[in-house]
This record gives structure tokens, C-alpha cells and sequence, in this order.
């Protein structure tokens, strides 16, 4: 079970639609390691459903659902990759020794910044901030920052006012998928390549 859980606002925004793609996926990835999550997801599933069973009925244009039922029948659904699918295709980037990220664009949303990290044990991740808010997932591993151990399942959310240097934990490879809105604040070095890197 994970240890490190979204804030409520992030679940309900999950739950009823709200959030873009890419946090979509982030957030569903996390749903599957947390049974805690699941449960209130499901509770807040519910309770707009019941919210919505007492809206009154609104009026139609004559013709209307068939109208619809047209376009859906005529339309091809756009097909999205899956996070499976994306981890064997693409290249990882260096980002410092040890230390290597892969872009997802094609998941995302516009606006979004979806990619994989992945970090050898006891290696830091280059010093940085958020310019908008950023949820990420381990996927395998662990890492540490100043606000605490973050181990396999576990959702972090940063935001703007947040400024950290991740370390991946000793004895073995972290792997994370992060999902953030506006481009990150680097630090030293990596702020130089930060435009070839589209983080």
C-alpha cells in the first residue's frame, strides 16, 4: 500500500473528469497501488452521480440524440498510447550521470509535460522548482528529498512554491513517471539543456 497519497482536491478533480490527460494517467497509476485512493475515488464517483440523478432534466432540440448517436457511430475514436506501450518506445535522454528521462508527449495533454525518470541508485536528480503543479508516481525504487522517502505506488505533488533535489535510494534503479504543467526550474548545469530536453 502506498504511503504518500494526492490531496483531496486531486481526487476529486479525477473523479469527475477534471483533470488533463496526462495527470489522468499519473493518477491512475497510483490507483492501482492504493486501495485507500481507490475507495474514495470510488465515494466521490458515486456521490456526483447522485448529484447529477437530481438535476433537473434540460430541454433538447428535436433530433438531438440521434444527431449524436450519428457522430459518435461516424467517428473514429482517437487511439492513445498506453504508459506500457510508451516505455518501449522512444529514447532516453541524459539528464547527469546516472540520471535519464524519456518524454511522453504523445500521451499528454497540450500544456502538459508527461515523462519517465530513471535513476541509478544514490544519484541525485538535478536540483529544481515548478512553475505549475507536478504529480509523480514511482514506479519501481524509491527516492528521497527533503520532505520525506517516497518508495513504489507513491503519488508526490509539488507545486510552485517547492524547490527540491530528488536522490534515488541505494541498491537500486528508481523509476518514476511525472506529469507537470509548465516547465520545470533547473538548476546549474541542466538549465542549459533544458530546451533540448522539453522538461
Amino acid at each position: 500500500m502506498s504511503a504518500s497519497h494526492p490531496v483531496p482536491e486531486t481526487l476529486a478533480a479525477y473523479a469527475s473528469g477534471g483533470l488533463k490527460t496526462g495527470a489522468r494517467l499519473v493518477l491512475s497509476v497510483h490507483l492501482r497501488a492504493c486501495a485507500a485512493c481507490r475507495k474514495q475515488t470510488e465515494r466521490l464517483e458515486r456521490l456526483g452521480g447522485a448529484l447529477l440523478a437530481d438535476e433537473p432534466p434540460a430541454a433538447m432540440e428535436a433530433g438531438a440524440l440521434a444527431r449524436a448517436l450519428a457522430a459518435l457511430d461516424a467517428a473514429e475514436p482517437p487511439r492513445r498510447m498506453g504508459l506500457d506501450e510508451a516505455m518501449r518506445q522512444g529514447i532516453w535522454l541524459p539528464l547527469g550521470p546516472g540520471v535519464a528521462i524519456k518524454r511522453l508527449g504523445r500521451i499528454a495533454d497540450p500544456g502538459e509535460r508527461l515523462f519517465l525518470i530513471r535513476a541509478a541508485g544514490g544519484r541525485p536528480l538535478p536540483e529544481h522548482g515548478h512553475t505549475g503543479p507536478e504529480r509523480l508516481v514511482v514506479l519501481a525504487g524509491a527516492f528521497e528529498d527533503a520532505q520525506g522517502r517516497y518508495g513504489q505506488g507513491d503519488l508526490v505533488e509539488r507545486g510552485p512554491q517547492d524547490r527540491h533535489q530528488p536522490i534515488a535510494c541505494e541498491g537500486e534503479t528508481c523509476l518514476c513517471i511525472s506529469v507537470t504543467e509548465g516547465p520545470l526550474k533547473l538548476s546549474g548545469v541542466a538549465r542549459w539543456v533544458q530546451p533540448m530536453l522539453g522538461v
